[in-house]
């Protein structure tokens, strides 16, 4: 979430989130609009308070981070009883 009403086309070059990270602003060659590296999949879609933009990740810290339970395990490690090493994909 950002502060404030931004509608895609004003976009600055960095966005600084609520959480105090800082994502990069930037459009690919051929128009699509990228925060982090999440790609702006809808935008300015009115709300009662401003506009939402929908991402297709999500926004954490520094980037954007794969959300699947396997993706979430490897980027943390071991965290107890249940470690990377238990996960069990058929």
């Amino acid at each position: 979430m950002a502060y404030g009403v931004l509608r895609a086309e004003a976009l600055p070059a960095a966005l600084q989130l609520a959480s105090g990270a800082v994502q990069p602003v930037a459009r690919s060659a051929d128009g699509e609009l990228f925060i982090g590296t999440a790609r702006l999949t809808a935008a300015n879609i009115p709300a009662a308070n401003g506009v939402v933009h929908v991402l297709d990740g999500v926004l954490a810290g520094d980037m954007a981070v794969n959300t699947s339970a396997i993706g979430v395990a490897e980027r943390l490690g071991d965290f107890g009883p249940f470690n990377i090493s238990q996960v069990r994909v058929p």
